[in-house]
């Protein structure tokens, strides 16, 4: 399978679901899935109890990450999003006139 992107600011998260499939149609696994980050300075990963779910979590740094689900099916199964964790300051400032107003 290919990797899917996606972005994020450095002060979101986003849930991934892992969907075993079997010629198209939703399956099972033999095993619980495991989620793995090529770089855990950049998000953290809380997996849910089934492994199905895992938030990614934005540490509060940009960059580009991997996150990884490995699990067994019929065979060793691998899927992969990049995550781009952009910046979320303000890169313009205005001014609003408010009034005028009686004193």
């Amino acid at each position: 399978m290919a990797t899917i992107n996606t972005t994020m600011t450095r002060t979101q998260k986003v849930t991934l679901l892992a969907q075993p499939l079997l010629g198209g149609k939703a399956s099972i696994l033999s095993e619980k899935p495991v989620w793995t980050v090529n770089d855990p300075l950049l998000v953290t990963l809380a997996p849910s109890g089934d492994g199905l779910l895992c938030d990614v979590k934005a540490s509060g740094f940009t960059g580009i990450v991997i996150v990884t689900c490995t699990a067994s099916g019929q065979t060793a199964l691998t899927a992969t999003v990049q995550i781009t964790i952009t910046n979320d300051f303000a890169d313009t400032l205005n001014i609003k006139i408010i009034g005028p107003i009686t004193q």
